[in-house]
């Protein structure tokens, strides 16, 4: 997933050019700073958001770099489920 992650944020970043230089080193610096195993720009391109995947044990820590502007982060739930009442 990782991996994924990081070659479709290439794409967007050199093949179809809806990245900027800023999200290109914020993707960057989540991996090779924040710890982060995958990242890549989120929502319609040209800056904004990035999403980026960290190991669970690595959340428990909270030891983000400050200066990576970490809005807030999930866990991924059990998915769907049908309930029968």
């Amino acid at each position: 997933m990782a991996r994924l992650m990081n070659d479709s944020h290439s794409s967007c970043s050199q093949s179809y050019e809806c990245s900027t230089p800023q999200m290109d080193k914020l993707v960057s610096s989540l991996i090779t700073e924040g710890g982060a195993l995958g990242a890549r720009l989120t929502g319609a391109g040209w800056g904004g958001c990035a999403v980026a995947l960290f190991h669970s044990d690595y959340l428990a820590k909270g030891d983000f770099p400050s200066h990576l502007n970490i809005l807030f982060h999930s866990k991924p739930a059990e998915g769907i489920a049908i309930v029968h009442l």
